[in-house]
């Protein structure tokens, strides 16, 4: 019965941590009626715009609707009030008096993120709001008031779903409080997990029917248990030093999983800082260059990596002491270079047969620091692979692999995907962990 109820509400398949917009309607019957009014003339208008613009589908989610059915839970209603692209609520007066809910909602919404939330009021005569909401309520109570508001809409749904929200309507809540600007690192993570693939379909520019095009997919899971992909990309900084050997970093790990041990538990070889310093011809590298490196340990014998591809994704930011780190400008040139690094690779003598880099996976770079640009950075890493793709098409790479560890890493990347027309979301696939596939592609060399 649940079931049958869920399939007809059609939430059985709902993503709440990928919906782009959410709007909020008065909870009783007559503002219902008129919220649906208005979505039909103006806020349906506005996204259809949007959606003929971008050459995509916008996912919209009533609010009303999810919080009637009890098998949505209440966390996933906050997710979503945290994570949508814009929020639009319906702030309209019953004789005179707010509708509770809806003012609770939005103003979640504002406590949450940094993200537009808009306000809108089909009232014909002003009232007096909540000091978090006055500065932001959109009269559409008359006609010409409809069409001004619908122009609003239809710009900041564009912005929003683009990746590049005004500032106009953030959250004078947020903006205020310092202590609520923390990122979505500490999401629900992957730590232990055996990896799940999930498939991206990726259709070439090119359209070449003689060549087959690479498959992108997303690991969901711990890079710990990833086992068979040729090349690692190590995120590390313009000086090229490793984290500590047991950081629970990424360059930690593979520092960790690369060293040779004693069998009374000591390092006897930190191998691949090692080979890393030999690589270095001077004190730092450019932000953004990549070196490539062996490695030896468990990351060889067990996970069978064939190379490590260590790109400058942070850069010192000043000379004090304890400035720390900020992520180069844009991220997606790391990984364009550490492609053309694999592919220079597989065009040596060093490359042929079993030798060939066939696969490669990468962290998600840039986004543990600043949650403002995190989207921005992931669309950076997605649109520099696609345009590598696209203007390599004899490339010898089969197989581009992304690492989504956490929950936030995996929204970031679905948001990311819906910008780039060679991708399509990702789904399950029956992606094998356990066999070297990509020594089978490599058999045949150049």
């Amino acid at each position: 019965m649940a079931d049958d109820k869920q399939a007809k509400s059609g939430l059985l398949n709902l993503d709440t941590d990928n919906i782009d917009v959410v709007l909020i309607a008065p909870f009783s019957p007559e503002g219902r009626a008129r919220f649906d009014e208005f979505l039909v003339d103006t806020v349906g208008p506005a996204i259809l715009r949007v959606e003929e613009r971008t050459q995509r589908h916008v996912e919209v989610v009533l609010l009303n609707d999810l919080l009637e059915d009890e098998l949505v839970e209440h966390e996933a209603i906050y997710r979503m009030l945290h994570l949508a692209d814009i929020v639009i609520a319906d702030v309209s007066t019953l004789e005179g008096v707010l509708d509770a809910k809806v003012v609770s909602a939005f103003s979640i919404r504002q406590s949450l993120t940094p993200n537009p939330a808009i306000a809108v009021t089909l009232d014909e005569k002003s009232v007096d709001y909540p000091f978090n909401i006055g500065s932001m309520v959109i009269n559409a109570g008359s006609d010409h008031g409809r069409v001004n508001a619908q122009a609003i809409l239809y710009a900041e749904v564009l912005a929003a779903v683009e990746g590049n929200p005004s500032r106009k309507y953030v959250s004078d809540v947020y903006a205020s409080l310092s202590a609520l600007r923390t990122d979505l690192r500490g999401s629900p993570n992957s730590a232990g997990k055996e990896p799940v693939y999930e498939e991206i379909s990726y259709k070439p520019l090119h359209n070449r029917p003689d060549v087959r095009p690479p498959r992108f997919n997303v690991a969901v899971g711990d890079l710990r248990l990833v086992k068979n992909i040729d090349v690692w990309i190590n995120p590390e900084n313009t000086h090229m030093e490793m984290a500590r050997v047991f950081d629970t970093s990424i360059s930690g790990t593979i520092r960790h999983m690369s060293s040779q041990w004693s069998h009374g538990g000591k390092r006897s070889d930190d191998y691949i800082r090692r080979k890393l310093a030999e690589a270095m011809t001077g004190e730092d590298v450019p932000p953004g260059a990549a070196l490539m490196t062996s490695c030896k340990g468990q990351l060889r014998s067990e996970h069978f990596v064939k190379k490590v591809v260590h790109v400058a994704a942070v850069k010192v930011n000043g000379d004090d002491p304890g400035c720390g780190y900020v992520p180069v400008n844009d991220v997606g040139v790391c990984l364009t270079q550490a492609l053309y690094k694999i592919q220079d690779y597989n065009l040596s003598w060093m490359g042929r047969g079993h030798n060939r880099l066939a696969s490669v996976i990468t962290p998600l770079l840039g986004v543990g620091s600043n949650p403002e640009v995190a989207q921005k950075n992931v669309y950076s890493l997605l649109l520099h692979a696609v345009q590598f793709f696209d203007s390599n098409p004899d490339c010898l790479i089969d197989r581009f692999v992304l690492l989504a560890y956490s929950v936030e890493d995996r929204r970031l990347i679905k948001k990311a995907l819906k910008r780039i027309p060679q991708l399509n979301n990702v789904a399950v696939s029956g992606v094998d962990t356990h066999t070297h596939e990509a020594d089978d592609y490599s058999s045949g060399g150049i």
